[in-house]
């Protein structure tokens, strides 16, 4: 087995494993829908969880990502690592429907608020596999980056490939799986996916070895370039600080519209599917853009073009929105008896 093929199989494991992070993302907020209510407050818990968990394990495995010399092993460990802890969280949700009416009588919560008693609740049982999932994407981008000349187009394939793996899932949860399977079924899919995958992850780290050894001439990524020079004072010494205002409007837009749209499509799993799926596939749409993009602007501007472009479809949304009540009378009208075409 070449090269090139290990990172094609790597492509499907990485959709496999976007898939079922959104599996899981809309499996867990049902499940605490039914614990907190289906309110804004309890979406936003989880997406606050969901998300602090993927920016913690993605900085903490980046950074243990740039010294390993085995980030493929890393990925697998990841990955049986999420899959193993998963199998537990539906009793653990179980005992925690047991626990939380004592919460209105502690002293504490009458202090500190509910609000804040369940992001703690969510916190202690959704920040282990979150922070696994985190480490994900840096760990298999440090395997991929060995190749300097195609580093940014597969970085930005592995990306696109991931998102589109979680449109799938959250479309497959939210429609077919949770119906058909039950929401702890569900999970145990997830995690025997998850599993499959950790597993596949160890036969293909020793194939590549075996490559490695047969051709010892393959290009790696120098180690030494960033202690060459240090950087000017640039445009570029500003994007971490741009990039993450950009991640706190993209989660203000997603809870908003989640919320907005709640209001004429309703707060069941299918809504949340819908909702979470529009917006990663409008994600992985734009990682793909963006690749042939950089071939032709500078990273910076795009970046500060796309922001720009991002606060006019805010805009446009906000003039949408107002007739959306019309458009969906009209469509009842006539779909009211066809369940997946109204949906669509």
């Amino acid at each position: 087995m070449n090269l090139l093929k290990i990172k094609k199989i790597l492509l499907i494991i990485f959709f496999l494993s976007g898939l079922t992070a959104l599996i899981y993302e809309v499996v867990w907020m049902r499940m605490l829908a039914i614990i907190f209510g289906a309110t804004t407050t309890a979406v936003s818990t989880v997406l606050a969880v969901f998300m602090g968990g993927l920016a913690l394990g993605s900085f903490f495995w980046g950074r243990l990502a740039e010294k390993s010399k085995f980030p493929l092993l890393h990925f697998g460990f990841l990955e049986l690592g999420i899959g193993l802890y998963s199998l537990f969280i539906p009793f653990m949700f179980e005992a925690l429907i047991k626990f939380y009416p004592r919460l209105y009588n502690l002293p504490a919560v009458k202090l500190l608020g509910l609000g804040l008693a369940r992001f703690f609740l969510c916190s202690l049982i959704l920040c282990i596999p979150t922070i696994l999932m985190g480490g994900t994407f840096p760990v298999i981008s440090k395997f991929y980056a060995h190749q300097r000349s195609r580093q940014n187009k597969d970085v930005s394939a592995l990306y696109g490939i991931n998102n589109l793996g979680a449109v799938l899932g959250a479309i497959l949860s939210g429609f077919v799986l949770i119906y058909y399977l039950g929401v702890k079924n569900t999970i145990f899919l997830a995690s025997g996916l998850n599993i499959f995958i950790g597993l596949s992850i160890f036969m293909l780290f020793s194939a590549n070895n075996k490559v490695e050894r047969q051709n010892p001439q393959l290009e790696k990524e120098p180690q030494d370039i960033a202690k060459e020079s240090i950087r000017p004072f640039t445009i570029s010494t500003f994007i971490p600080w741009f990039s993450f205002f950009s991640g706190i409007a993209a989660f203000v837009y997603q809870v908003c519209f989640s919320r907005a749209l709640a209001l004429f499509f309703g707060t069941s799993v299918y809504a949340i599917s819908t909702v979470l799926a529009s917006f990663i596939l409008g994600l992985a749409i734009g990682s793909f853009i963006a690749v042939r993009l950089l071939q032709t602007k500078p990273g910076a501007y795009l970046f500060g073009l796309s922001q720009l472009r991002i606060a006019l479809g805010a805009a446009l949304f906000l003039a949408v929105y107002i007739k959306l009540p019309a458009a969906l009378v009209w469509f009842h009208s006539f779909l009211y008896d066809k369940f997946w075409l109204f949906q669509l």
